[in-house]
């Protein structure tokens, strides 16, 4: 009975491998045709007999044939015009790249490769394609699709059955973790980052002026470019600059979003490393020490950042606040203020700050009114003065920030009470209009 059962399996693989390769056949005929319709019902329909034998077949021939008009019939719809095929199929690309790289693949222990040259050939064109769809899925917000189409194109050129026939593109695998950290997906972001670092990864582009037409193209590495040079169809090569700064942020960026503390530790200091004048990093370290409230260490790496960039009213601006906040140096606070608006007469912030710290001074002061006795009259005359002239010395800081942020609530809410203790009852009612 065994073997009766068997002989029937045998007889009904060979039944079904029968009618395969006549639907192969006539999908290459409707395919030269350009009946790309027909094409494909035809090489479907040979797709579902092989998957009834588990693509068990002797006849190489015909498995070659079936997986590279695979990918020719559904390349034929995905670059048609006729409105009617454009639809035909959602999945055109990846059942184009399906079949090339599935042929690839069995054409590599096969007697003969029929097909391989001519779908290696295919495969560059397809990925900018998937790179093109993982741009659009991107625009459209749709970052999870656009993540995982970018890794599809990274995986095609990784592909080890395609030796060295397509060279690995390390911006498709950038572009994945990019689209990961906007979809939320923060790990395995980190993990593609530090991928591409490790491979070396800079994201420099070239591009050269073609000598016939006078247009410029760009080429994914330098030997590309250098060898079109040699040959003298391009001239005026000019690399892109480097992103691997950038990356370097954006992995550090990942590992904070997940509290993974030594990783981000880690990286930091080998960005740090790498590019020790690099603002971007300069701004995480900074930011990091005030997270973890290492005060001293911030302002040290403070005056690292201003002697790289001595115009970045900003680095200032943040001295300022600690000394003002955590270091209780309010003559420090305000030179570091005085500096920033400097660099920026229009700092709204450091304006403000500097007018607060006279601001506070005053209110320091009603605390010493109070606490006079009642007969100490020249030492109250003395403290209203003092404390008047301390708002005084807060008004022009005040106006000036109001006069850049007109509608800036806090601002306004410290004018009125200075122009009340200085008795500028006019100004008081402008202000105070303004803030019902």
């Amino acid at each position: 009975m065994k073997f009766k059962l068997f002989l029937m399996a045998a007889f009904l693989s060979t039944a079904i491998f029968a009618q395969v390769k006549p639907k192969v056949t006539s999908a290459v005929l409707a395919y030269n045709k350009s009946d790309f319709a027909q094409a494909k019902k035809k090489i479907d329909e040979a797709e579902e007999g092989l998957k009834a034998v588990n693509y068990a077949m002797e006849d190489e021939k015909t498995l070659s044939k079936f997986y590279y008009y695979k990918g020719q019939v559904y390349l034929g719809i995905l670059y048609s015009t006729v409105p009617e095929l454009q639809g035909l199929d959602a999945n055109a690309l990846e059942k184009s790249i399906d079949g090339y790289t599935k042929v690839i693949a069995f054409e590599k222990t096969a007697k003969k490769k029929r097909y391989t040259d001519m779908a290696v050939a295919k495969l560059p064109n397809l990925t900018q394609k998937l790179a093109a769809k993982g741009s659009a899925q991107a625009e459209a917000g749709d970052y999870e699709g656009a993540k995982n189409t970018f890794i599809e194109a990274y995986d095609l050129l990784n592909n080890a059955d395609l030796g060295a026939a397509i060279k690995i593109d390390t911006s498709m695998l950038f572009n994945a973790a990019l689209m990961a950290m906007r979809a939320k997906d923060f790990e395995g972001a980190a993990a593609m980052f530090q991928n591409i670092l490790e491979m070396g990864y800079t994201g420099i582009v070239y591009t050269a002026e073609d000598v016939t037409t006078g247009s410029r193209y760009q080429f994914a590495t330098k030997a590309d470019v250098m060898k079109r040079q040699e040959l003298g169809m391009v001239k005026d090569i000019q690399p892109s600059e480097s992103v691997r700064n950038d990356t370097y942020i954006s992995l550090i960026t990942c590992y904070k979003q997940v509290e993974d503390t030594e990783n981000f530790k880690k990286a930091l200091a080998a960005a740090r490393a790498e590019f020790p004048n690099d603002v971007g990093l300069i701004n995480l370290e900074i930011q990091e020490y005030l997270d973890s409230k290492q005060y001293d260490k911030a302002l040290s790496i403070l005056d690292e950042a201003i002697a790289t960039s001595p115009d970045n009213a900003l680095y200032y601006y943040v001295k300022g606040d600690i000394y003002l906040n955590q270091k209780k140096d309010q003559e420090q606070a305000l030179a570091m203020y005085s500096k920033a608006i400097e660099i920026k007469p229009d700092y709204t912030d450091a304006l403000y700050m500097s007018g607060f710290v006279y601001f506070n001074r005053a209110k320091d002061i009603s605390e010493k009114i109070n606490d006079l006795p009642g007969n100490k009259v020249k030492e109250y005359e003395a403290l209203k003065k003092d404390q008047k002239e301390l708002f005084k010395q807060s008004l022009p800081y005040f106006e000036k920030a109001l006069e850049v942020s007109p509608d800036d609530v806090d601002t306004l809410k410290a004018l009125r009470e200075v122009y009340y203790k200085i008795g500028d009852t006019e100004n008081f009612n402008i202000v105070n209009e303004k803030l019902k």
